[in-house]
């Protein structure tokens, strides 16, 4: 395989150069910046084409560095022997990747070959770009051989006859690492984080449960002891029943008259403060349990209404959602991101050098193509023509003075008038309308560039300028209507934008429609938790205030005031039936005197103190029993939970069990895949390492030290007890390492048919010795293939 001649038609700032290459060693001397590089980077896109990267930097975008900056295209030919047949390669590179050509010609037939399409460098290599530079192309600047070159490790694995697909291992170990990172990311997230996360919630939640299950147990434990105390209570109120009627008795004994004058008195006092005791009811009286369920539903009200107060981020989110509700949806979102982004660019694309010269040259207005074609037209028009009408005058006139010269001398004259007549009329009309066009294209190009031409040449070399402007200005600047017809209708969907211009106004709904995203689903969920809790707390709220507008309460406390009206009515109450049962009872009693009436009297008020203490007593316990059982129910309702709760927590952890299988077989899966490629590769490294440790002996004289070289080509060397990298050493040592190692690797890949090598001054480090060994191993290289070596320095010429 060799190259037989190249020629450029425009490439960096090589133009129309033509270079031949003989067979063996080429050695190309010239000064820095004579084009050096640039011939040999001329090669490599010849043979692989131009990436269309969008890196910016020179060295990383052949692009960006090597395409004319007048926008014209790069490119020209290649010829070259492979296989024992002459091929010519012709392509030609434009500003976009889609535009670039490439046609390769058998010159035997003369005709174009498709076999190599697009692939010319992989088809006459076996590699591709990437390792084309890291084998056969050596430069000053990149000599370190280390590579995980998928294409380079598989022609080595099919030259050793290794079964598989290195490249396949590959692309399966990126597929093993994002599934990898699937199950577990950076920062302790993925999705065994997340269910294990799940779980816990869960077995909190159950932890949780568990407390309301103890709080019910301890529950059902006093509402027990409640009951047999309100038992205990009741009989020993039917016993101070009995000792109050025995003592009533008993005075009844002692004073008839007075007792029973007293007793009326009081039954009727006791009615009169009843009275006044029910006021406070009005129509219908309340019991205790109607007091504290209205009571119970008034509290739950309050502390729902507390735990349903918004958080700055629900005031944000229930805002966004009235924004945006209904109004845009995701797809439109993302179709403004593009047409943002595209207007950007566009943008970027105004910066172009080409964009500026053309603005220099339209300083007043950019014209249409039209209005140049008018004005080129005008320009070139030749003298106007004479009219017909003025034609046939000047022939008749003519006639009649050749006639009126023969016969008639009057005729003659008269013609003669009106001949030299139309002579001015005609040369008056073409003169206006030459200085109507003259004026047309003074204001042209006063309008457009601010200057006037008189020189027809140079109006005509300015006019092509513009047209050439506007045709870059049109390949570059492009149109930007559609996209800003999507932020348009975006923005104007809403009435405040919240930005200035049309892309700040477009950016500034994106960010908030973002937002709205991020908050939507936790937030809905918490709002329609919150709307149930709100809904009950009204319905709560309205039944406890539904009950105290029955009542004409004063206080601050309606409950308690009921509750202590409603005390002293049933005292009063009991009172009285007890005191009529006495006075009835009275009625049929003698009198048997009045010497122990006080003592009677005073043993009646003791058992009515302890039978008042005892009443309040069993109503506090039958409140108590009443909060209780309703906490028991809340209790239940709560307990009914867990068994969903355990359902799904058995779903998770057979889950996370799955999980962990799938991670532990992924991380197995990259450990034996990489081993299998390491044992692969370790197949075609030792007869690499002994070229390496030829050539490394043969420029540097270097016999003696133990070197090793993994299965990407990187080159260690022991000293002692210490293995050291080539990166510890001088520079010229490191590149004598490298040099070795990428002549042992193209020995290793090419064992039949030699390829061309490219060398751009590779030995700037070397010192004299080095560079001398070099030099004579070039010579013999040159003997088996063809060496095509660029150097600046004449020490380092061959």
């Amino acid at each position: 395989m060799r190259l037989i001649e190249c020629y450029i038609e425009n490439f960096g700032k090589l133009t129309k150069k033509k270079v031949d290459f003989k067979d063996g060693l080429n050695c190309i001397k010239d000064d820095n910046g004579s084009g050096k590089t640039t011939l040999a980077a001329f090669i490599k896109v010849m043979l692989y084409g131009m990436s269309d990267t969008k890196k910016q930097s020179l060295d990383d975008n052949d692009r960006k560095h090597y395409l004319p900056w007048n926008g014209s295209s790069a490119g020209g030919s290649l010829t070259f022997e492979a296989g024992g047949r002459i091929y010519r390669a012709e392509r030609s590179f434009a500003q976009k990747a889609t535009d670039d050509t490439l046609t390769v010609y058998d010159t035997s037939t003369g005709r174009a070959v498709d076999y190599f399409n697009e692939g010319l460098g992989e088809a006459l290599f076996g590699i591709d770009a990437d390792g084309f530079e890291r084998t056969v192309f050596l430069s000053e600047r990149a000599l370190t051989p280390k590579s995980d070159n998928k294409s380079i490790s598989a022609k080595l694995s099919d030259l050793v006859g290794c079964d598989g697909d290195i490249g396949g291992m590959d692309d399966a170990m990126e597929t093993l690492e994002k599934e990898r990172r699937f199950y577990q990311k950076r920062g302790g997230s993925g999705e065994l984080a997340d269910t294990k996360a799940k779980i816990d919630e869960i077995n909190r939640r159950l932890s949780a449960l568990s407390e309301a299950e103890r709080a019910l147990e301890a529950a059902r434990t006093r509402m027990t002891a409640i009951t047999g105390q309100i038992a205990e209570a009741k009989a020993k109120s039917a016993q101070l029943m009995k000792e109050r009627e025995d003592a009533l008795l008993k005075a009844a004994e002692v004073g008839y008259d007075k007792q029973y004058t007293d007793l009326k008195a009081s039954i009727e006092e006791a009615i009169r403060r009843r009275s006044e005791t029910a006021e406070i009811f009005g129509e219908r009286i309340p019991t205790f349990a109607d007091i504290d369920d209205a009571s119970y539903k008034a509290t739950e009200a309050r502390n729902l209404k507390v735990s349903i107060e918004e958080s700055q981020q629900t005031i944000e989110f229930r805002r966004l959602s009235e924004r945006f509700d209904g109004v845009v949806d995701r797809a439109r979102i993302e179709r403004a991101k593009v047409a943002i982004e595209e207007i950007k660019a566009h943008e970027a694309r105004l910066n172009d050098p080409r964009v500026e010269r053309a603005k220099r040259l339209f300083k007043g207005r950019i014209p249409k193509e039209r209005e140049i074609e008018e004005i080129e037209a005008l320009v070139t028009a030749g003298k106007d023509r004479t009219p017909i009408w003025a034609l046939i005058i000047y022939i008749l006139s003519l006639l009649a003075v050749i006639v009126g010269l023969g016969i008639m001398m009057p005729l003659a004259i008269g013609a003669g008038i009106v001949l030299i007549i139309t002579a001015i009329i005609d040369f008056a009309t073409k003169s206006k309308k030459a200085n109507d066009r003259q004026k047309k294209v003074e204001d042209f190009f006063l309008s457009v560039s601010k200057i006037t031409v008189d020189d027809e040449e140079e109006a005509i070399d300015r006019l092509r300028e513009m047209q050439t402007s506007l045709d870059i200005l049109a390949s570059i600047c492009g149109d930007t209507e559609e996209q800003t017809e999507v932020l348009e209708g975006l923005v104007s969907l809403f009435t405040d934008g919240r930005g200035g211009d049309l892309v700040s106004s477009a950016e500034n709904i994106i960010a908030e429609f973002e937002r709205y995203a991020e908050l939507s689903v936790a937030e809905r969920y918490i709002m329609g938790e919150r709307r149930v809790r709100g809904e009950r707390a009204e319905k709560m709220s309205d039944e406890a205030m539904l009950f105290l507008s029955r009542f004409d309460t004063k206080t601050s406390d309606p409950f308690g005031e009921l509750r202590q009206a409603l005390t002293e009515y049933n005292r009063l109450s009991a009172e009285i039936l007890a005191r009529q049962d006495q006075l009835a009872r009275l009625e049929n009693q003698k009198t048997l005197g009045e010497s122990n009436h006080k003592l009677a009297m005073a043993e009646v008020a003791d058992v009515d103190v302890r039978r008042r203490q005892n009443e309040e007593a069993i109503a506090n316990l039958e409140r108590e029993y009443a909060l209780t059982e309703r906490a028991y129910s809340s209790y239940c309702e709560e307990l009914e939970m867990r068994e969903e709760l355990t359902m799904r927590l058995s779903e998770l952890e057979e889950a996370l069990a799955r999980h962990k299988d799938n991670y532990e077989t992924i991380l197995l899966t990259k450990k034996y895949i990489t081993l299998a490629k390491d044992n692969m590769s370790a197949r075609y490294l030792g007869k690499t390492k002994a070229g390496f440790i030829k050539y490394a002996g043969i420029i540097g004289g270097l016999s003696d030290g133990n070197y090793e070289m993994d299965t990407d080509f990187g080159i260690t060397k022991q000293e002692g007890a210490t293995t050291r990298s080539v990166e510890a050493y001088s520079r010229g040592t490191r590149d004598l390492y490298n040099l070795a190692a990428r002549f042992a690797l193209v020995d290793s890949l090419y064992e039949k048919e030699k390829p061309f090598i490219i060398l751009d001054d590779p030995f700037t480090a070397f010192d004299d010795t080095k560079t001398t060994a070099a030099l004579k191993l070039l010579r013999e290289f040159a003997k088996e293939r063809q060496i095509i070596y660029f150097t600046c320095a004449k020490s380092r010429s061959i």
